[in-house]
């Protein structure tokens, strides 16, 4: 399973509607050793530093990388993502490459609150 960044960002926020429900998932991610993305990381960090603060950005940073797996990618990944872009019209680059990584995953699932994920072909979003 791959985390989104909306997972991420719901559980940091107690006052996202999805806030417990986003700390139940991570929960059940974490046990299951499910990763993110390098890009999901500063997706994240990227968020909370302009909305929150850099303090608290940093802290929950390095929270998903001690409790996560990241998933890296290289120039073919990228091009792959690329493609999944013309194809799905609403997924950012991120997106994509989460689709590319969750596409080696043996489930083939993301968790996120991001209903875009529902349209791509080949994988199961868990929310």
């Amino acid at each position: 399973m791959i985390i989104d960044s909306s997972v991420f960002i719901a559980a940091a926020n107690k006052r996202d509607e999805f806030n417990g429900r986003a700390k139940e998932l991570l929960l059940k991610a974490k046990e299951e050793r499910a990763c993110t993305t390098d890009h999901v990381l500063g997706e994240v960090v990227t968020y909370l530093n302009k909305k929150a603060g850099s303090e608290m950005a940093c802290v929950e940073g390095a929270r998903i990388m001690d409790s996560f797996g990241l998933v890296f990618f290289t120039e073919e990944d990228l091009r792959e993502a690329l493609e999944l872009l013309k194809k799905y019209k609403k997924l950012s680059l991120c997106d994509a490459l989460s689709v590319v990584a969750a596409n080696e995953t043996r489930d083939k699932s993301i968790c996120s609150f991001d209903s875009d994920f529902d349209f791509v072909k080949g994988v199961r979003r868990i929310f």
